[in-house]
């Protein structure tokens, strides 16, 4: 993991590097997050895999951008929180390519847009 490059978007300042220093200078990525990340994924080479909150995922799904969504399904009900795909500017098909369960009741689960080439108007 430590040699895999690093794209970090921030609003506020760089990211510093894991305490050790095992982050060897991640590109710290400004402005649109839907152009970044459309412009990194036009780039040759393997997967992109994207972490982050809920509003990040919404941006990214309502771009169109997303080929599958691994979700991480934890058994806490909290009550409030964002809606994961709040704000879609239409609603569009998942289909399940896989899941996993856990012994502590967690279910990890890729989806994939049902259309493929899917782009949200």
């Amino acid at each position: 993991m430590n040699a895999t490059p690093k794209l970090v978007f921030s609003r506020s300042r760089p990211a510093a590097p894991d305490a050790d220093g095992s982050w060897a200078a991640p590109f710290i990525a400004r402005g649109d997050l839907v152009d970044v990340i459309a412009h990194w994924k036009a780039q040759p080479g393997g997967d992109i895999r994207v972490l982050g909150g809920a509003l990040f995922a919404q941006a990214l799904a309502a771009s169109g951008l997303v080929d599958d969504f691994q979700l991480m399904v934890c058994p806490v009900a909290l009550g409030s929180g964002v809606a994961l795909f709040a704000g879609l500017p239409q609603p569009f098909d998942l289909q399940l390519v896989s899941a996993q369960s856990f012994s502590g009741g967690a279910m990890a689960l890729v989806y994939r847009p049902a259309q493929s080439g899917f782009r949200p108007t």
